[in-house]
């Protein structure tokens, strides 16, 4: 084989590889910070200080957003470790508390977590990572809507070959930590 058919056989090979994985697909065009919701959830500083306790259910997945069950799992876990440090924070069906509850309503309504294999095989080519969670606000007392925020991080396709993986794992501890920081903010 003479080094122009080499050269050529390498650029197809790579053209092939490229468009087969996507090239990061959708999620190259998601923001990595979504912005607020309509009804919008009070600004940070005291936007829930009228509540004494927050309750909060597990992180779910919309019908709308990928499936991906490990991912869910993983979120809900590094939500649940972070609300503990939320003063007045405790699951759904804990003991009843004085005074008014605010319901925390976690819910990923687009996920794409690139895996540590897609990562190793396929590198940058295997595309951006991102997640964005919109979380609903309700006063316990009468079930109304208090404001909706939408929490988001991505992972860039470049560092996550880097690091094989890394930075789309710690995308999901990210989103969650999102949340806590901002009813920390917000008490």
């Amino acid at each position: 084989m003479t080094s122009r058919s080499s050269i050529t056989a390498v650029a197809a090979l790579v053209a092939l590889v490229a468009s087969s994985l996507g090239c990061g697909g959708e999620a190259a065009s998601k923001p990595a910070r979504p912005a607020a919701a309509s009804g919008a959830a009070p600004s940070a500083r005291g936007g829930f200080s009228q509540y004494s306790a927050i309750e909060y259910g597990a992180v779910r997945l919309a019908a709308s957003a990928e499936q991906d069950q490990e991912s869910r799992a993983a979120v809900d876990r590094a939500f649940r470790e972070c609300m503990v440090k939320v003063p007045g924070a405790r699951p759904t069906g804990s003991a009843k508390a004085a005074g008014k509850t605010l319901l925390v309503e976690p819910t990923i309504t687009q996920i794409r977590k690139v895996s540590t294999a897609a990562r190793i095989w396929g590198g940058a080519f295997a595309g951006n990572s991102s997640i964005t969670v919109n979380v609903v606000f309700r006063d316990k007392e009468n079930s109304r809507v208090v404001g909706t925020q939408a929490f988001g991080d991505s992972a860039n396709a470049f560092a996550g070959a880097w690091s094989f993986g890394a930075g789309d794992r710690s995308m999901l501890d990210e989103a969650a930590q999102q949340v806590c920081a901002y009813l920390l903010a917000s008490r």
